[in-house]
């Protein structure tokens, strides 16, 4: 993810970068020093510095710039950061002192809506700064999802299962955002309505670092229980205590059999084709010979 790539922001983003140049005609590119530029408020990454770092700066020396920074101008021919603070850093590491910027008025309303599209086409974010981006653009820069989609090159549906994201429950979005649950698993697991059978399939999914398949069987298990357990009366499940109502079932992979969710395990496979599937997937340590 070091490398650079020749992608500027989309017009789709409902014109923002074509609304700048309207609003300001004189928008130009300058060789600005870089020690002219704060950095600060316009950053969306938190984490400027990771390891792909070196490579960026690798592939600027030997490609050179292929993007400037974005800027606006501030007070005593200073300069305030959009983006482009990886490239900066890059230029650092390579003892550069000025860099290629284009310089925006610091009136243009759709700023950092320019700052965001840069930044979520170009960086790997978290998905709470993801989250906290699209947001931003759909209600703030009144932006449909299908622009957003379109600007971003993502599809439809990235957008509205970021957008969704705030509408979870709160025991669920706070592991999400940490970090600690996928999205997929997330959005499984806010299907269940019942408190007690979702903390108990988030505790266990949390605990067993379970994928997203095994939280969907299990989450459609707790959904046929014809008795799910009642929150309001005391009977939250706990993962670590005996479970007290009918035990969800679940399909063994291997043999197919539905077995109580407490009899089975947590395995890890390969990613590629494995070679355990044929037709006595069981290893046999006496035909290591």
């Amino acid at each position: 993810m070091g490398k650079q790539t020749a992608k500027t922001p989309s017009a789709d983003a409902g014109g923002t970068e074509q609304t700048a140049k309207a609003q300001n005609p004189e928008l130009e590119l300058r060789e600005l020093p870089i020690t002219s530029i704060d950095q600060g408020e316009q950053l969306i990454r938190s984490d400027q510095f990771d390891d792909a770092l070196q490579e960026l700066a690798a592939d600027i020396a030997t490609h050179g710039l292929l993007q400037p920074i974005g800027v606006t101008a501030a007070a005593g021919g200073r300069y305030q950061l959009l983006w482009g603070g990886r490239r900066i850093a890059a230029y650092r590491i390579l003892r550069r002192t000025t860099i290629l910027a284009r310089v925006y008025d610091r009136g243009d309303a759709d700023i950092k809506a320019l700052a965001l599209v840069e930044n979520l086409q170009r960086r790997n974010m978290t998905l709470a700064e993801e989250c906290d981006a699209v947001h931003h653009l759909h209600v703030t820069q009144n932006r449909s999802p299908e622009q957003i989609a379109s600007a971003l090159s993502k599809g439809r549906d990235w957008v509205l299962r970021r957008l969704a994201v705030r509408s979870l429950p709160d025991d669920i979005a706070q592991p999400l955002l940490e970090g600690l649950l996928t999205l997929g698993a997330a959005e499984k697991l806010a299907l269940l309505e019942d408190l007690g059978a979702r903390t108990y399939a988030r505790s266990l999914a949390l605990r067993e670092r379970l994928s997203v398949s095994q939280v969907d069987e299990i989450v459609k298990a707790l959904l046929s229980d014809p008795a799910p357990p009642d929150p309001a009366h005391g009977h939250h499940l706990n993962p670590e205590q005996p479970i007290t109502h009918p035990e969800p079932l679940v399909t063994c992979p291997a043999c197919q059999r539905n077995v109580p969710l407490s009899q089975t395990v947590t395995v890890r496979i390969c990613a590629e084709p494995c070679t355990a599937a044929t037709d006595d997937p069981t290893p046999n340590p006496a035909n290591a010979n």
